[in-house]
């Protein structure tokens, strides 16, 4: 059991890329987004669009 907890934790993947890279990109002005609903930079809201509206 030891040897198959090792053997799992050997084939771990870790992310090693940027964490910048990761970020919400806000569609309005382009810049990183926050983490909030609302772009940190100009406010536009970020939550997808509900059901039935059009683009």
């Amino acid at each position: 059991m030891v040897t198959d907890i090792e053997e799992k934790a050997a084939d771990t993947k870790v992310f090693q890329g940027e964490i910048e890279s990761k970020q919400t990109i806000c569609p309005r002005c382009g810049k990183p987004a926050g983490e909030g609903k609302f772009c940190n930079n100009c406010g536009t809201p970020l939550g997808l669009m509900k059901c039935g509206n059009k683009f």
